[in-house]
């Protein structure tokens, strides 16, 4: 899969459910940019990420026209961003973490 990942220009995942985004998480780690509607697990990963990929309703002709901008205003550099976006907000420490201060709040 890594190679299809790196292969990749763009990753279109225009899901009416989607629990957990395993995927989203797979294709970011290989730097490879996502265009989601936000379900629970993609919303959740991508909210803060606009400059490296797009979580947005579905609407066609907005699709259409973010991946265009987003085509022709990114640059490889973006790939080590996304890469480390998820080195450091998805791996183990800081997700166990993040469930011990919810533990605690609570």
């Amino acid at each position: 899969m890594a190679k299809f990942y790196l292969d990749a220009s763009l990753f279109l995942l225009p899901s009416s459910n989607e629990i957990f985004g395993m995927v989203v998480l797979e294709l970011l780690f290989f730097g490879t940019p996502v265009f989601s509607t936000p379900e629970a697990g993609p919303k959740d990963i991508l909210q803060y990420q606009d400059n490296l990929s797009r979580c947005f309703s579905l609407d066609l002709e907005s699709w259409k026209n973010e991946i265009i901008n987003f085509i022709l205003s990114t640059n490889m550099e973006n790939r080590i961003l996304r890469h480390n976006y998820i080195q450091c907000h998805f791996n183990w420490a800081s997700i166990a973490e993040e469930y011990i201060g919810k533990i605690i709040d609570n």
